[in-house]
């Protein structure tokens, strides 16, 4: 039996999943409301010693695969995870872009970061459970996925020397005729109150 075959033969007992799930929420409840409390412009040297501790922290969870699952599946994790994290290098200049576009105050760009990648954690879940289930049922699906795949690398090749203004994102667009939106920012906060107890979006939110 190959390395491959017994490492998708492994199956993590119960209590292992339940650790993952606890480590997961106890490390967003520090990293959102112990060492982010309150909003602040994050020092540079600050940035690179949670960023080291939170790579420590992905590498001591692979001992810890290690030792519950062996040497092949720890390696496919590692292998994983570097793939993830080279891959998520250029959401960096997108966050750029995005900031700059609406001139996001530093000390609130920590807090609109969080919420988006958690937002887009919980919708990548969503999605990926969908077409786990699609893909289940009309294995034909399979070919319409990949040419979706083709025409977005396409259109990315094509227009990746172009400047996209996120200001002309349908989305957004769509979300300011729903919601009334504050001309400035209301400290971090994603929605406030005004005169008459009409709840406004804050440019944070869009």
């Amino acid at each position: 039996m190959g390395g491959g075959d017994a490492a998708a033969s492994v199956t993590f007992p119960t209590w292992a999943w339940l650790v993952f799930a606890g480590l997961v929420v106890l490390l967003l409840f520090i990293d959102l409301f112990v060492l982010h409390r309150g909003a602040r412009k994050i020092p540079f040297r600050e940035s690179l010693w949670l960023s080291a501790g939170w790579i420590a922290i992905s590498l001591a969870f692979g001992g810890f695969i290690w030792a519950l699952a062996g040497p092949t599946v720890a390696g496919e994790y590692l292998a994983a995870y570097l793939v993830e994290w080279s891959l998520s290098l250029d959401n960096v200049f997108v966050f750029a872009v995005i900031f700059s576009s609406f001139a996001v105050p530093e000390k609130y760009r920590y807090h609109v970061l969080f919420w988006g990648v958690m937002g887009a954690l919980v919708f990548r879940a969503i999605f990926v459970m969908v077409g786990i289930g699609l893909l289940s049922t009309f294995s034909w699906l399979v070919f319409v996925f990949g040419a979706f795949l083709i025409f977005t690398g396409l259109r990315m090749l094509r227009g990746r020397d172009e400047q996209s203004d996120p200001q002309d994102n349908p989305l957004l667009k769509f979300l300011k005729r729903r919601l009334p939106v504050t001309e400035d920012y209301q400290g971090d906060n994603f929605f406030v109150k005004r005169k008459g107890g009409k709840r406004y979006a804050t440019p944070l939110l869009a």
